[in-house]
């Protein structure tokens, strides 16, 4: 910057000097706002057209997820090992840390060497703000519908849209989908939802408003059950002989329901899942299912996130889609097409 110094920068611009030096320490910082920070640029370029900010050393990464996950579950635990295995290939420090409130991030980050920050799990719009006010931000594992931030994720509709291809292929026309209601318009289960109403319509056939159902644990003044599921399947005219379930959860407890009702699996009725469990594997029948590769979706993060610190920008956010793989197993049976 030649004899442009900072103090002359704060000067001429009516800011104080440490602002001017904490942008330039980290051009993508969210301690200064966007116009101040553009204001400063704007100003040094003017003067020397040459400049370019420096590229800041990565510190450590932080892993973050919320206090109420079940960090020890399998899932969790593959997508923290991708994460692992990535930082340690790129010489990073990648740190673990739990949060309860938002008032948590301020002793968590605050005068700390974390450099970004990957939230692994279900959140909200204003905690991710919050978090990007401290450093650059990568969710994990779910998803808004508006772009707040950098995502990785699994292909959601992508996946769902493989289950019921396969489904078609089985002779299956009518094809239903079970949600939980709870979470009926929230992340994963929204982009799955949404997968299968692409699946009806690239496979050409009708909507059905009945065959989509859900299951609510929680309704008043009593759970609407899978066996309720199943109870409104059995009296439906035109029953689906094909059911999409949001994960292996929801699917071996509607497979229970439909045993406990008299069905037989899967010649009565086809059942898949999501999420490639060990109850899946070990269901009769075993369960078709979407294996979601967990360690790809943690290096995906690791590299997402370093990419934007190292172009020191991160003001366009960008979304990651991690591909998922249908795993045929013995819950789908074969129907002739009449």
């Amino acid at each position: 910057m030649g004899c442009l110094t900072q103090a002359k920068i704060a000067k001429e611009l009516d800011i104080s000097q440490s602002t001017v030096s904490i942008v330039l320490a980290n051009p993508m910082t969210k301690r200064v706002s966007d116009e101040t920070r553009q204001r400063i640029f704007d100003y040094i370029n003017k003067i020397d057209p040459s400049f370019k900010p420096k590229k800041r050393n990565i510190g450590d990464i932080c892993y973050l997820t919320p206090a109420t996950s079940c960090v020890s579950a399998t899932l969790y635990t593959r997508l923290l090992d991708g994460a692992e295995a990535e930082a340690k290939e790129q010489g990073l420090n990648l740190i673990f840390k739990r949060w309860e409130t938002m008032d948590d991030f301020t002793d968590l980050f605050a005068d700390s060497n974390i450099s970004g920050i990957i939230h692994c799990g279900e959140t909200t719009q204003e905690a991710i703000k919050c978090l990007q006010c401290f450093a650059p931000t990568v969710l994990l594992n779910y998803t808004f519908e508006n772009m707040i931030c950098n995502m990785v994720t699994i292909d959601n509709h992508g996946a769902i849209r493989q289950a019921m291809r396969h489904c078609f292929t089985m002779g299956h026309r009518q094809i239903g989908f079970v949600n939980y209601q709870q979470h009926y318009s929230q992340g994963h289960f929204l982009d799955r939802l949404g997968g299968y109403y692409e699946g009806l319509y690239s496979l050409d056939l009708p909507i059905k408003p009945e065959y989509v159902m859900a299951v609510d644990f929680q309704s008043d003044p009593e759970p609407f059950g899978p066996e309720k599921v199943i109870d409104q399947l059995l009296n439906m005219p035109d029953r689906p002989t094909a059911m999409i379930c949001v994960n292996d959860e929801i699917a071996i407890s509607i497979m229970k329901a439909a045993v406990q009702a008299g069905l037989t699996l899967p010649d009565d009725l086809s059942v898949t899942g999501f999420d490639y469990t060990e109850m899946g594997r070990q269901w009769r029948p075993a369960l078709t299912t979407i294996h979601q590769k967990r360690e790809d979706m943690g290096r995906a993060a690791v590299a997402l996130l370093t990419r934007k610190i190292k172009e020191g920008r991160n003001d366009i956010p960008e979304k990651v889609l991690c591909e998922a793989e249908l795993i045929v197993r013995e819950s789908v049976a074969k129907q002739i097409v009449v």
